[in-house]
């Protein structure tokens, strides 16, 4: 609605909506009659005021300006989902919200900022809270909460598990935060939205009530966050992480995380001693990132953790990260970005047996990379940093699904593989290649991305005719164009003459071309022979000049096509 009208009256609908949204362009009023919407469950407003009577989830949103401030009359017996957002300046509900669960309230009194309505108990927020009193979870904003002055007049809010707080700003700057804690006996849950976590802030939080030193000490996500520390300040911060973990090891934390972005002025040791202690509290995730490390060990103690299943590491190209001799019981992700890797990282990715992601990105390792693991199902190598133009790559997982190996920047070794993973389902592989096999079949796999370069275009034909050979039931394909140019020319005879497995199961086919005759040719073959082919995408290299483009698409189209629902798109590739 746009009319300059302030009152809109919906009565003469004729249908009973179970779901309404109004929207105005300027400020208006909207009266719903007693009579109608019966049927009405979810009503959204938005540049509205609204006198309501029946609905189970009502949210109202209007832009928070004080010379449109909103006066609420509210009578809804059934209402279980509330929100409220915007300048109010009254509030009334005839009788109490008794199947309210939620309540997400982002109000401020419209003569906050000129002090004029200093007289009411606790502010409109305290008349919103008395009539919502069986919540169990609530949202509130810090402009809500500081009119807060008498917690003693409000409900005792039985229910309640769970409290969220909205853009804080400091916990200095929200102590009225202790008033509503204080009404809240079975709260288990306090999220607290915008805060940085400093040791001064957790502190002064723990002070404020039993209840905040309760939350602090059982909080499931630590983090302790360094910067630029000097040594001094490094000391003084591990003196109090010390202590906090020691009284926090009772809980469960799930997330650790530490982060220094300056050198490692002899505290990398502080460091260990917080991972250990976060073991304690049976951390389940561990995030650690130096950006400015020249070594980091991790603490050998941390290979006993049963309860840690996510490891992140991220230091820089020339960070040694040294891992403990032993084997990670319980690991089951690893992700490590831009980090050295000693010579026998191999063996020790195989030794954890319940390793089921690794994701290694910018590592720097020798030119031999050997996995063997029966319980590895996602693995990614990417931009991998080798001492030696050639890198060995031996992959052998009985339970792999996902496997990517690419290569972005130079310098790009050449790529040796041999893989062994009957159950693969995805397989991208991108970079120069050298060789490649395969023992038995990919008969799993059902998606692939082939962008492979050669050095040496003649033992180009060879590793991509084996890549083929060994793809047996995949269904979508995507084959970059360099991947198949090659200096001897082969028609689509040769393709036939191949049998090649996998055009019978094609669905999606995507190709990246040049132009060249070998890529027309494949074309040629694919269309001939994947009898299930439903899209096939050309992709032209900007290269090719327009008028090229045009007889190349007019060729295609006019190939033998086995599927009568096939479609053909050709594109530029930018």
């Amino acid at each position: 609605m746009n009319s300059a009208s302030k009152v809109y009256l919906l009565a003469s609908l004729q249908v009973e909506p179970r779901d309404l949204e109004l929207s105005m362009l300027l400020h208006g009023s909207v009266k719903f009659p007693s009579a109608s919407f019966g049927g009405l469950e979810n009503l959204t407003l938005r540049n509205v005021m609204v006198s309501t009577e029946r609905f189970k989830n009502l949210r109202i949103i209007l832009p928070n300006d004080e010379e449109f401030s909103q006066s609420l009359i509210l009578h809804a017996p059934k209402l279980e989902w509330f929100s409220w957002a915007g300048c109010a300046s009254n509030y009334s509900c005839e009788g109490n919200v008794e199947f309210l669960c939620h309540s997400d309230i982002s109000i401020e009194h419209a003569s906050i900022a000129n002090n004029e309505y200093e007289s009411l108990d606790n502010g409109i927020i305290g008349k919103v809270l008395q009539s919502m009193h069986r919540v169990s979870s609530m949202s509130i904003c810090d402009v809500s909460i500081k009119e807060i002055s008498l917690p003693e007049l409000l409900p005792e809010f039985c229910n309640l598990l769970s409290l969220t707080l909205k853009r804080t700003n400091a916990l200095n700057k929200i102590t009225s935060v202790v008033l509503l804690l204080k009404s809240m006996p079975q709260l288990n849950t306090l999220k607290i939205l915008g805060i940085p976590y400093s040791k001064e802030d957790i502190a002064r939080f723990s002070t404020l009530s039993t209840k905040c030193r309760e939350l602090c000490l059982t909080l499931p996500v630590l983090t302790i966050e360094l910067g630029n520390a000097s040594g001094k300040e490094l000391y003084k911060f591990n003196a109090f992480s010390h202590s906090f973990t020691s009284l926090n090891n009772e809980a469960d934390v799930h997330q650790f995380k530490a982060e220094k972005y300056g050198q490692t002025l002899g505290g990398d040791h502080h460091i260990g001693n917080w991972i250990l202690e976060a073991t304690k509290s049976n951390v389940e995730n561990i995030i650690l990132r130096f950006n400015k490390f020249k070594i980091f060990s991790l603490p050998s103690g941390l290979s006993n953790s049963a309860c840690l299943r996510d490891l992140e590491v991220r230091m820089n190209p020339q960070g040694l990260l040294n891992l403990p001799t032993t084997s990670f019981v319980g690991l089951e992700k690893l992700k490590l970005r831009d980090v050295r890797v000693s010579t026998n990282f191999d063996e020790w990715i195989s030794s954890c047996k319940s390793l089921k992601m690794v994701h290694l990105h910018a590592v720097t390792c020798v030119n031999t990379l050997n996995l063997s693991s029966l319980s590895l199902e996602d693995l990614i190598l990417k931009d991998m940093l080798v001492g030696s133009p050639n890198f060995n790559i031996k992959v052998s997982a009985e339970r792999l699904r996902n496997l990517r190996i690419v290569w972005f920047y130079a310098p790009q070794p050449s790529q040796s593989l041999t893989l062994h993973a009957p159950k693969l389902e995805q397989f991208s592989w991108g970079g120069l290649v050298s060789h490649y096999s395969c023992e038995g079949n990919l008969e799993s796999l059902s998606k692939s991305n082939i962008s492979i370069d050669f050095n040496d275009e003649r033992v180009a034909l060879g590793i991509i005719g084996q890549v083929f050979q060994s793809i047996y039931r995949v269904s979508s394909i995507s084959i970059c164009d360099y991947s198949i140019k090659m200096e001897k020319s082969f028609s689509s005879e040769y393709w036939e003459s191949q049998n090649l497995k996998f055009v019978h199961s094609l669905n999606e086919v995507d190709m990246h071309i040049s132009g060249e005759h070998n890529e027309i040719e494949l074309i040629k073959y694919l269309l001939k022979n994947a009898k299930s082919l439903k899209m096939l995408t050309i992709r032209f290299n900007t290269r090719i000049l327009p008028c090229e483009r045009s007889e190349i698409s007019k060729k295609i189209r006019q190939f033998q096509v086995a599927s009568s629902s096939s479609a053909i798109y050709f594109f530029i590739d930018h």
